[in-house]
């Protein structure tokens, strides 16, 4: 396994942002995983984990320590009512397996960008249906090089939330899916009709990290509203912009850093709480 330097991380995220990995690596199994983790504690390397790459930020110039990418740890096995599946298996390969086999309960995320362990780490939601209705277990292997399983129940699952946001030094390698049997047919309608959502209301059209903000349900307080009342759709900061079409996507018009993203959503937060009261909550998570 090949340790590189000087990676540009913005290619490997939805943003199209960022600057460059100290260090980058990609294992293609537990084994190499667990050599890495020792190498980077030996080396004493602050370690970050990438999926999909779909709910990040990494700021602008060099990112210091080791940027593991989980994208070779592919495969996608049933065993009897539940399928593991590898934590860098993108949603859109999952969603295809799933119509192809007949696999269903899935089919709201269809069109969700990102990885497998990606939406596992952070409970990803659309569609008034989440990840903790169908993830099982979770196989984790620490920085110490530990491996362990979790079950469903200790992962401690609620609104875009999950155990693993309090435990950085774990890292989801596989994941247990229960999911349920039905036609192909039925299957495939529902997710394109998800994905098919998604596409007219522009969240293609774009490059962004979908949405910026957590929703507040307890209070009924979708933070694309809030932050369309104040009046900020289409502000711009250099090219990151309020998305005109989704109040709660920041987008990357063309030319944007990612400290323009950064200045934007601190301005958004400012604003909203000012203006309100309201306490914004990042969903996407910026790493510097």
């Amino acid at each position: 396994m090949m340790i590189y330097q000087r990676v540009p991380l913005a290619p490997l995220t939805t943003f199209r942002l960022g600057g460059e990995a100290e260090f980058f690596c990609e294992p293609c199994s537990k084994e190499e995983l667990k050599e890495v983790l020792h190498l980077s504690r030996q080396n004493q390397w602050r370690v970050v984990i990438l999926g999909g790459g779909s709910n990040i930020l990494f700021a602008d110039g060099l990112i210091r320590g080791l940027v593991v990418s989980m994208r070779a740890f592919q495969g996608i096995e049933e065993e009897g009512e539940w399928v593991w599946v590898g934590a860098g298996v993108s949603m859109e390969t999952l969603n295809d397996w799933a119509i192809r086999r007949g696999r269903s309960g899935l089919e709201w995320s269809g069109g969700l960008p990102g990885t497998v362990g990606g939406a596992t780490y952070m409970n990803a939601r659309a569609y008034q249906h989440e990840m903790s209705e169908i993830v099982k277990a979770v196989r984790v292997v620490d920085f110490s090089g530990k491996e362990f399983l979790l079950t469903g129940e200790k992962i401690h699952y609620r609104y875009k939330y999950s155990l693993f946001m309090e435990h950085e030094d774990w890292v989801i390698v596989e994941i247990a899916l229960g999911l349920g049997v039905a036609s192909s047919e039925e299957i495939r309608q529902r997710t394109e009709a998800c994905r098919k959502d998604r596409e007219s209301k522009g969240q293609y059209a774009y490059p962004s990290a979908g949405c910026a903000f957590k929703n507040d349900y307890s209070r009924n307080l979708p933070a694309g509203k809030v932050i369309d009342e104040v009046g900020l759709k289409g502000f711009r900061i250099g090219g990151a912009e309020v998305y005109e079409k989704h109040a709660n996507f920041i987008i990357n018009k063309g030319g944007a850093t990612a400290e323009d993203v950064i200045r934007l959503l601190e301005k958004i937060e400012e604003e909203v709480y000012t203006k309100t009261g309201v306490r914004l909550e990042r969903e996407v998570k910026i790493v510097r």
